[in-house]
């Protein structure tokens, strides 16, 4: 569980950081800093859970 506290938690540092260097990236969060913990929690999410799945199903294999 604290690894997916910390995934978040290094997810949401960068897509701060995205959002204030890449001018095209436009997300108006505010005071809501809980917009920006839900989208790292997405993110952490999928890569802690679809990322594993996808390196299987793209593992070659020898027929």
């Amino acid at each position: 569980m604290s690894d997916l506290i910390v995934k978040v938690l290094i997810n949401a540092v960068g897509v701060f950081a995205a959002i204030k260097v890449v001018p095209q990236i436009s997300f108006a969060f505010g005071n809501d800093w809980w917009k920006l913990l839900a989208v790292a929690l997405i993110l952490a999410l999928v890569n802690s859970y679809i990322k594993p799945i996808l390196k299987i199903l793209s593992f070659p294999s020898s027929a």
